[in-house]
């Protein structure tokens, strides 16, 4: 008895472009300057990730989840899913907070933590988490909450959020 198994091909669509005054994105504030102008000013918090070369020079961006007033849940599943289509060497992260607190939640930590653990196993470097609200931003980066492995010659042009 013959079974008919699909065969998949997968491919990245591109679903539209935006402008940015900066391509690299190898400090936090670049970073959250990318963020912030994408969706800064959402009514609910968004997650999306941003995908980085070996140059940190942004190869797309993807929103990963869209939540509620206070909170965005998503999985590594989507959060790494297009950024293994576009061929990422690392990804910034980034979410607003509508209620204008720059403070990052436990639950903000903790899915930090355990993206920046398993983009290490499949080799793209979760580089940053940016918390963007009207008051500014908070890189995770520079709290200390992102912690990179050790950088090798490739990651020479993200110096910025590997220090």
């Amino acid at each position: 008895m013959n079974v008919k198994v699909p065969i998949y091909r997968l491919k990245l669509i591109k679903e539209r472009t935006m402008n940015v005054c900066q391509r690299v994105l190898d400090q936090p504030f670049a970073a959250a300057r990318f963020v912030e102008r994408w969706i800064g000013a959402a009514d609910r918090e968004h997650l999306v990730a941003v995908f980085l070369d070996a140059e940190c020079r942004i190869v797309g961006a993807q929103v990963v989840a869209v939540g509620s007033l206070d909170h965005a849940h998503t999985t590594a599943r989507e959060v790494f899913k297009a950024a293994i289509l576009a061929n990422s060497h690392g990804l910034i992260l980034g979410h607003n907070h509508p209620s204008g607190s720059l403070a990052p939640s436990d639950q903000d930590i903790r899915t930090t933590k355990k993206l920046v653990f398993l983009g290490n196993m499949l080799g793209i470097r979760v580089l940053d988490h940016v918390i963007v609200s009207r008051n500014g931003f908070r890189s995770m980066h520079e709290m200390g909450l992102v912690l990179t492995p050790t950088k090798t010659s490739d990651d020479e042009k993200c110096d910025g959020m590997n220090s």
